[in-house]
């Protein structure tokens, strides 16, 4: 699913083209040492949890970097650990779903758009139908109390007159039966 995405979408960059120029060659090297600096930095965190999970996604994103600038171009040649290809699976998992994010955030920001152009009177006028229907489920729950705690009464008394007579021996585990 993901392959057949990918190939809908039009091509970025080339990243083959990146680092072509002499004078680039030294920018590998820097995102390495500044992909090194960072997960120094996440040995300082205190909390073990979120150590864990920034080491993991910094390991992620150096193994994609090191999958799109180090790899020959025959792509049978890329060798990773097993750690490595853990991290860019779960990196890969996290980015995912910080893009799904995105498209629910833009949906609420479209709907919140659109509702704040409506008139006021709309607006209350949808506010007083939730009101109103809160207050008939409230009303209605009023009504049906008597009648419900009358059928709960009735089952706990029903339970006690058999455990009385002994129809039921086991009296640890009776429970008022209440059909609505």
């Amino acid at each position: 699913m993901v392959a057949r995405t990918v190939r809908t979408i039009p091509e970025a960059f080339n990243e083959s083209s990146m680092f072509v120029d002499p004078s680039s060659f030294g920018l590998i090297d820097e995102f390495r040492s500044r992909f090194r600096n960072i997960s120094r930095l996440m040995d300082c965190v205190g909390c073990d949890r979120c150590r864990l999970w920034g080491k993991l996604q910094i390991l992620g994103y150096g193994t994609a970097l090191k999958v799109l600038f180090d790899s020959p171009s025959d792509t049978s040649a890329i060798e990773l650990q097993r750690t490595e290809i853990v991290a860019l699976v779960n990196t890969f998992d996290r980015l995912s779903h910080s893009l799904y994010a995105v498209g629910e955030f833009r949906k609420l920001m479209k709907v919140i758009v659109t509702s704040s152009q409506q008139t006021f009177s709309h607006q209350f006028r949808k506010e007083m139908v939730v009101v109103f229907d809160a207050l008939k489920m409230v009303i209605g729950s009023w009504v049906t109390l008597p009648r419900t705690l009358y059928r709960l009464g009735l089952a706990c008394v029903v339970n006690i007159w058999d455990i009385f007579t002994g129809k039921v021996s086991n009296t640890n585990h009776w429970i008022p039966r209440v059909e609505l």
